[in-house]
């Protein structure tokens, strides 16, 4: 199914938002990998990017912060600042000074309105493909959504029409 996504998670005692590969960068070590993984799938982004193509993929973070620009050096990490009940209070920061970020930042609310490009991924397939090429725009939508993946239903039953010589007699004019 789609095992690993999300690959983010957002430590709530931080308020840090960092790759779940690694532990959140303010916490204690977890002690071992496993311990870290463990925290980091409670802790899961619950935001993902979709296409109308049925593309699926985690939210290419950095792109977001950053518009496209390139940090010159990417901190794994971004800080959450804000909450509340409005995806507007909320701002992604690449963190500045000693983590290696620029500084830059987005308002959540802003960049979950806004158009962005498809990873042409189906996560039940494997890993990206090398070179997307789909045109559909994805949007950031949350994991849980119902419309998030609604899959076309085709019907393999044929009801052939029912022949008698009844039936036959009514339906002629």
């Amino acid at each position: 199914a789609t095992e690993g996504l999300p690959y983010w998670s957002l430590c709530v005692i931080h308020r840090v938002l960092y790759l779940a590969r690694s532990n959140c960068p303010q916490c204690p070590p977890a002690g071992y990998p496993r311990a870290a993984r463990e925290r980091a799938g409670r802790e899961a982004i619950r935001f993902v990017r979709a296409c109308t193509a049925g593309h699926l993929d985690d939210v290419d973070w950095n792109y977001v912060v950053h518009g496209g620009a390139t940090c010159a050096r990417q901190p794994g990490y971004y800080l959450w600042i804000g909450g509340g009940g409005s995806l507007r209070n909320v701002e992604i920061r690449c963190p500045p000074g000693q983590a290696g970020g620029c500084g830059a930042q987005v308002n959540f609310g802003s960049a979950y309105a806004k158009d962005w490009r498809c990873s042409e991924r189906y996560p039940e397939r494997g890993p990206r493909p090398v070179q997307p090429s789909c045109d559909s725009p994805a949007r950031i939508i949350q994991w849980g959504a119902a419309n998030l993946r609604i899959p076309d239903i085709t019907s393999a039953l044929t009801i052939p029409p029912l022949a008698s010589r009844v039936l036959n007699l009514l339906q002629d004019s």
